[in-house]
């Protein structure tokens, strides 16, 4: 059995097709930027439906990065980070939030921390759509 199919992760790339020469020249593929991506989910589905205690929307990531492409899943592990590096994957969009409580430190010593920094150190970013997409849903 695969191993992402434990935590019932669904996985869903969305590749870029490689730019192609046309007479010389290559075009430069238009990426959306991390930010754009951010307030078009926001507008399909909004933040402001969340429940109070709920942390959705982004979780890890850079304002400016260019999204080349994205695993949809349904909880963020250290499998699913993994998935997405060796799929070239720079945006993991999943349900349930990365980060849920408080976080009082981030170090390699917790699942989190550990899964942070990996995001981080690959330049991946995390959105989530939790309690404010199950409202959206419902309604």
């Amino acid at each position: 059995m695969h191993p992402l199919c434990n935590s019932v992760t669904v996985l869903f790339l969305l590749h870029r097709e490689p730019q192609r020469r046309h007479r010389e020249t290559q075009r430069k593929k238009a990426y959306m930027k991390l930010k754009d991506l951010c307030s078009y989910l926001d507008s399909e589905v909004p933040l402001s439906f969340q429940e109070s205690y709920d942390n959705s929307g982004l979780q890890v990531g850079k304002a400016d990065t260019e999204i080349n492409s994205a695993l949809i899943t349904l909880d963020v592990t250290e499998e699913v980070i993994d998935e997405a590096i060796k799929n070239n994957c720079n945006l993991v969009v999943s349900h349930n939030p990365l980060i849920f409580g408080g976080i009082k430190k981030i170090s390699d010593s917790s699942l989190v921390g550990r899964i942070i920094y990996k995001c981080i150190d690959h330049g991946i970013a995390v959105y989530s759509a939790h309690t404010n997409l199950d409202i959206f849903q419902n309604s």
